[in-house]
């Protein structure tokens, strides 16, 4: 993918990619999710790359599953499973990354299959989450 100036699913397989609405994705759930955060009327950035500050200084690139906006709070929704299994130190250090050094307070964390079979319910759980950290902020 390197050169094709796209950061979007930039760690997507050519040969797994599914397109939809002109953006990528490497999986199923991705995609459902996508509908369904599409139907919600939300913005989001799915598989959006970001750079971030570690906590030794070191700027490095990262990608998160989505990057979603609603009612002028900022969230992120990461898709568990595969092609995540074994990632999991990893995943909670940069979700520690995103809350303490850029803000991003509501990180959900779902499991992919779960994603799959009923993405709305993800979705509308997602919102209503980040709802309250907005009433509360």
């Amino acid at each position: 993918m390197a050169g094709d100036g796209n950061n979007q699913g930039r760690f997507v397989r050519r040969e797994q990619a599914m397109h939809w609405e002109g953006l990528r994705f490497s999986t199923a759930s991705e995609l459902a999710i996508a509908r369904a955060l599409d139907a919600a009327g939300v913005v989001f950035f799915p598989l959006a790359v970001y750079r971030i500050t570690e906590r030794d200084g070191t700027r490095v690139t990262r990608e998160c599953d989505f990057l979603v906006i609603y009612n002028g709070v900022t969230g992120i929704l990461e898709l568990d499973g595969w092609p995540h299994d074994g990632r999991a130190a990893d995943d909670h250090r940069r979700d520690r990354l995103l809350k303490f050094h850029a803000g991003v307070w509501v990180i959900e964390r779902v499991a992919s299959y779960e994603a799959l079979k009923n993405p709305e319910r993800i979705v509308c759980g997602l919102l209503a989450q980040m709802e309250r950290f907005r009433l509360c902020a």
